[in-house]
């Protein structure tokens, strides 16, 4: 389950992930040794839950700018000696 919700961040509202449940069901395989040999058993089942709760977002920003006067380089890698 996945809950998302408003979180204001630099005076604008986004919405973001706010908790996350994951439930896992699974039983182990330990190994007995018998006689020498090896007995693979199947273990009790075992659930589990992980409950991530998310906060103190940050706001990444990146600034890009185009400079005039400025040719396209062209497709050779190096120059020629």
């Amino acid at each position: 389950m996945v809950s998302y919700g408003p979180v204001e961040i630099d005076d604008e509202k986004y919405i973001v992930t706010l908790r996350n449940v994951n439930i896992a069901r699974s039983r182990s395989v330990p190994a007995l040794l018998q006689w020498n040999v090896e007995f693979n058993t199947w273990g009790p089942f075992e659930t589990q839950m992980n409950v991530f709760t998310f906060d103190q977002y940050h706001l990444f920003h990146g600034k890009a700018r185009l400079l005039p006067g400025f040719e396209q380089a062209s497709d050779k890698r190096y120059a020629d000696p």
